[in-house]
C-alpha cells in the first residue's frame, strides 16, 4: 500500500502544466459589422462591458469606422459615443487559464480626433488577485504593445480605452493557454490507477 502511495504522490506532484501559444487575429470575423456585444476568434471571446447607453459596442472591420487606422487586416474595434471609456473583456471560450503577453493597438479616426490616451489592462487571476498595466499613447497608427510578465494564469482581462467618444481598435493578441503536458497527464492517471489499487487491497 505505501508503494502505492508513492507512486500516486509522485504522479501528482509531476503533473505539470505547459503554455500552448496563440494568435487572436480575429480574421474569422466578417468586415464592417458593429453594434454588436460578442465577437468570438480563435477559441476566445471579446465581450462588451456595460456603459451608459447599452455598453461599449464591438465590432469587426479592416478599419475602425470602415475608415481608418487601418493594419490590412479584420481587427477588433471598441467604442464609446456617449462616455471617455471604451471597454471590453477577454476570456477564453468554455473558460479555462492562460496567459497575455503582447497586442497590436490603434485608436483614432482619420481626421486625429476621438484619440485614446490612456489604455488600461485588468487581469484577473485564477486566485481572485488582479494585475494591471497602463499604456499613454499618443500615435494613431497600429502599434504593438507589450505586457508585463505578470499576466499569467488568467481568468479574464478587461480593456479600458480613455478619451471622450473614444475609438479603440485591437489585434493580433497573443496569449497562451494553459493546459496540462501529455507525459503528465500519463503520470496522473498511473497515480490514480494506484489510488485505486491500494483501496481495494484496503477493503478486500
Amino acid at each position: 500500500m505505501k508503494t502505492h502511495l508513492i507512486i500516486t504522490a509522485a504522479a501528482l506532484a509531476l503533473t505539470v502544466t505547459t503554455a500552448h501559444a496563440n494568435v487572436i487575429d480575429f480574421n474569422d470575423n466578417p468586415d464592417n459589422v458593429y453594434w454588436i456585444s460578442t465577437v468570438t476568434s480563435d477559441g476566445y471571446v471579446a465581450t462588451g462591458d456595460d456603459q451608459e447607453y447599452g455598453g461599449t459596442p464591438l465590432g469587426t472591420a479592416v478599419a475602425i469606422d470602415g475608415e481608418g487606422p487601418s493594419n490590412g487586416t479584420i481587427h477588433l474595434n471598441s467604442w464609446t459615443n456617449s462616455s471617455s471609456d471604451s471597454a471590453w473583456t477577454l476570456t477564453q471560450q468554455g473558460g479555462g487559464l492562460f496567459s497575455l503577453s503582447a497586442f497590436d493597438f490603434a485608436s483614432g479616426d482619420p481626421v486625429g480626433s476621438d484619440d485614446v490616451s490612456m489604455l488600461t489592462l485588468t487581469g484577473t487571476k485564477a486566485d481572485n488577485g488582479t494585475v494591471t498595466e497602463t499604456y499613454s499613447l499618443s500615435q494613431d497608427t497600429f502599434q504593438t504593445l507589450t505586457v508585463n510578465a505578470d499576466f499569467t494564469n488568467l481568468v479574464s482581462v478587461q480593456f479600458d480605452a480613455y478619451g471622450l467618444d473614444n475609438r479603440a481598435a485591437y489585434d493580433n493578441i497573443v496569449v497562451d493557454a494553459t493546459v496540462p503536458e501529455p507525459a503528465s497527464l500519463a503520470l496522473l492517471g498511473i497515480g490514480l490507477a494506484g489510488m485505486a489499487v491500494a483501496r481495494r487491497r484496503k477493503t478486500a
